[in-house]
């Protein structure tokens, strides 16, 4: 992330320096980037129900390298009695179908709470039960492309359960709909797992990729009579950690008060790897 008020001058060069124009610009942090990774968007075939042991759990391999930090589901609040909902974010073990969480044991890539005020944002049974709701990471899980993760949901209860749909219900699909992971059962709070090689949970994660990189400058002078481009750059052409090279020629208008020739030009990006300006 760039942030800050930079100073930058360009020297128009035809031999010796005849003039020089000031400019300055401002690059300010932009906004963290989310998009839409994995997605198992059904046809809902059946439904599962967590609650106090029964754990369920969703493998997928995520395509984006990030941090995951929304997962969208789809059900409901069965009978209006939860108390807290939990989604925990871990790498998978075994591959598809056969994919399961790792043992209880494993700590969390990222997580998810929800109690209180929070449980509003799930669906009464009311809705039919068919409807989507986003879960947001209280700690987002960094997620790389390429590897397999899996996703637990458990649920606590304010009282004894009621009827068979008195937890958090998520509805699923057969595994045709994504082929990329597998739902998987626990009936003693994740100690143990089993696949459920033919069902998928209907879900769909979310990726901050982070912030977009400023926009490319563009930067040029009078190419000088003798010596090199790179030689003949003015100094204030320098921003932070910006190599000194990568000067080509070309030719542009404005030089020569507007009537055109030939100039020094180069493009600078900002890379987000190195966290620098780099010669585009």
């Amino acid at each position: 992330m760039v942030s800050g008020r930079l100073r930058a001058t360009v020297s128009l060069v035809m031999g010796f320096v005849l003039a020089s124009t000031h400019f300055a610009f401002t690059l300010t942090p932009a906004s963290a980037v989310t998009i839409q990774d994995q997605s198992n968007p059904g046809p809902r075939v059946g439904q599962v129900v967590a609650r106090d042991t029964t754990f369920f759990a969703q493998t997928f391999r995520a395509g984006i390298t990030g941090q995951l930090n929304r997962i969208s589901l789809m059900g409901c609040n069965g009978e209006d009695q939860l108390q807290t909902v939990t989604i925990r974010v871990y790498h998978a073990v075994s591959s598809p179908p056969n994919s399961t969480p790792p043992t209880s044991s494993v700590s969390a890539l990222g997580e998810a709470h929800i109690s209180g005020a929070g449980l509003a944002a799930i669906p009464a049974k009311s809705s039919g039960c068919m409807t989507s709701f986003d879960v947001s990471l209280d700690s987002p899980a960094p997620v790389s492309a390429g590897s397999l993760y899996v996703f637990v949901v458990s649920a606590t209860l304010t009282g004894a359960p009621i009827s068979l749909d008195d937890g958090l219900v998520l509805q699923s699909s057969d595994i045709s709909t994504y082929a990329d992971g597998n739902r998987s059962r626990s009936t003693d709070s994740g100690a143990t797992w089993t696949a459920a090689p033919t069902r998928n949970i209907i879900f769909t994660t979310y990726v901050d990729i982070g912030s977009p990189p400023p926009d490319p400058i563009l930067q040029q002078f009078g190419r000088p009579v003798a010596g090199t481009c790179t030689d003949a750059a003015p100094t204030h052409t320098q921003l932070p950690g910006a190599p000194s090279g990568g000067w080509g020629e070309s030719w542009a208008q404005w030089v020569n008060e507007g009537n055109g020739g030939a100039v020094c030009t180069r493009t600078l990006i900002y890379s987000t790897a190195q966290s620098r300006w780099i010669v585009g």
